[in-house]
């Protein structure tokens, strides 16, 4: 009995009491705390090494893509003989730099043989008239271009495909020339012309290259370029297998062809017509070209608002490119493209928030390093695009996370504005107008 009582009172008197001290101090909320807190570090370290992985890789594919591409530069230009290449721009004023655009392509491709540069101007525009015709005045080149004009788009239509399909009308559907579309603010250089041909004869139905914005204006003009430059090569040169997009800034297709695919009618409802051309290819089974010589394209964006409706504009388009595809191409779409910026936004928001509120050394250094490692990866494509200056991959990193809200915003309201004229985009990519506000 005895040593039954010594061993009650030891087991009260001297373990008991030390073994709840030990588990009340486990399951203290410092301790819960500092549990979670290496929880968070660990977790938000894991997110942005992730999103770099992914990132990395889409390097290395825009590497070897860039090196094809300047071997195929390398080869003899031997164009068609037989076919001319026919630059139609479609023209709608508004744009700041539109004479200096329009003036680049009259003086880099009008005057070359086999080539026919066509402007096609709204009825009711006068702004786009008189612009033209002080360009003509000005560098007596007016045998060099063609300028057509036409009547207004009507509501609920785009006016770029609009005016596209009234011209193709005009041509006989065993024409053999090159119909290339180009925007009336963008720039093609001898270099993008001849690798968009190349790779027509090469037997792809269409070729496109990809955007580079001149860095230059208000600072919201040159975020602007800093993001889309940082962007540009990972979109349309860094996702795996055939090029599946068509950028509507520039591309080229054979007008026979492009007629047998039935032109610009059918589209013409659609407010991305680049999308449109890109499913009717794929429909009829042609292949996709993506070059990798820039187009240089120029803005003028004046307030940091107008930057937020742009970037609100083109993640719509973003948006409803993905919803668009099939089931394969919304999956890669979600794997390349927005689950590494949903994981490195993620990881830096949750290693700022850790780093800045519970002092932790290795959540901020996790933050350093990754935007330091991303800004890095943007120059290592800018180094082979010729995109975007090194010196600003640190800003192309920092814009990548800044547009996100717009994103979130263009899932709530699929509405934008496009040269003072509001519309809203339904999700089979139709467009009805609404009341207009100033946006360019």
């Amino acid at each position: 009995r005895g040593r039954r009582g010594d061993g009650a009172r030891y087991a009260c008197g001297t373990l008991a009491p030390r073994r709840a001290g030990r588990k009340a101090r486990s399951h203290s909320p410092i301790g819960t705390l500092r549990r979670m807190s290496r929880t968070g570090d660990l977790l938000g370290a894991a997110a942005i090494g992730a999103a770099l992985l992914i990132r990395a890789s889409q390097t290395r594919r825009i590497r070897r893509r860039c090196e094809s591409g300047a071997d195929a530069a390398r080869q003899r230009f031997t164009p068609d003989r037989d076919s001319r290449i026919r630059i139609v721009q479609p023209i709608r004023s508004g744009d700041p730099r539109l004479r200096e655009t329009l003036t680049d392509t009259l003086t880099e491709h009008g005057t070359k043989a086999g080539r026919v540069v066509e402007w096609l101007i709204d009825a009711d525009d006068q702004l786009a008239a008189d612009t033209i015709e002080s360009i003509l005045l000005q560098h007596d080149l007016g045998d060099c271009v063609v300028v057509l004009t036409m009547p207004a788009a009507p509501d609920g239509v785009n006016p770029k495909t609009w005016k596209l399909a009234k011209r193709l009308q005009a041509l006989d559907a065993d024409n053999t020339d090159v119909f290339l579309v180009l925007d009336d603010d963008t720039r093609l250089s001898e270099a993008g012309l001849r690798a968009l041909i190349r790779e027509l004869d090469a037997g792809a139905m269409i070729a496109t290259a990809f955007p580079r914005y001149e860095r230059r204006g208000p600072l919201p003009s040159r975020l602007l370029a800093d993001w889309v430059n940082g962007q540009a090569p990972t979109t349309y040169l860094g996702l795996p297998g055939p090029a599946r997009s068509v950028n509507g800034m520039c591309y080229a297709i054979r007008t026979r062809d492009l007629i047998r695919l039935g032109g610009f009618s059918g589209i013409q409802h659609l407010v991305v017509d680049d999308l449109a051309m890109c499913e009717i290819v794929r429909s009829a089974g042609g292949r996709i070209a993506q070059t990798t010589q820039p187009l240089t394209i120029g803005t003028d964006v004046r307030s940091f608002l107008q930057l937020a409706s742009i970037l609100h504009r083109w993640m719509v388009f973003a948006q409803l490119n993905i919803r668009r595809g099939d089931a394969a191409e919304r999956w890669l779409a979600i794997r390349q493209l927005v689950a590494p910026q949903l994981l490195f936004a993620g990881g830096l928001a949750t290693a700022g928030h850790l780093a800045f509120h519970n002092r932790s050394r290795f959540s901020l250094v996790a933050a350093v390093l990754g935007i330091t490692a991303r800004a890095a990866l943007i120059r290592a494509n800018a180094s082979v695009t010729r995109t975007l200056d090194s010196e600003r991959a640190f800003a192309s990193a920092v814009m990548e996370i800044a547009a996100l809200p717009a994103a979130a915003t263009a899932t709530i309201n699929p509405a934008i504005t496009w040269r003072a004229r509001r519309y809203r985009i339904g999700r089979d990519a139709t467009m009805t107008a609404q009341p207009s506000t100033s946006d360019r």
